[in-house]
């Protein structure tokens, strides 16, 4: 037999080869519909169409927390560290959240 999408789409990074494997790494997220049709190759061509759904969700991420132990007047620093998914990675403050006068979050 043949495989091949004959409607819809694959995630993007995945593959269906011609033997029916399907493989890859998939890079967006989301829901992907698709058809696939089975050629047979021998005598009379006959074809079968099957329609599936994949579904890729986002690696959890977690980020370490920062220790609420700081004093006035007291130099602070603490490294944020990440983990899941697939790095590097860059940190921001949500929005409307304010940090102490005088700390910031260093972009690096």
């Amino acid at each position: 037999y043949g495989y091949a999408v004959t409607s819809g789409a694959l995630p993007a990074g995945m593959t269906l080869s011609g033997t029916g494997l399907l493989s890859g790494t998939p890079t967006t997220q989301g829901t992907f519909a698709f058809s696939v049709t089975a050629t047979a190759s021998a005598g009379t061509p006959l074809t079968g169409t099957a329609s599936y759904s994949i579904s890729v969700a986002a690696p959890t991420i977690t980020v370490t927390n920062v220790p609420s132990a700081a004093a006035i007047n007291t130099p602070y620093s603490f490294t944020l560290t990440a983990s899941g998914g697939n790095g590097p990675y860059s940190f921001a403050l949500d929005a409307g959240t304010t940090l102490p006068t005088g700390l910031v979050l260093a972009s690096n």
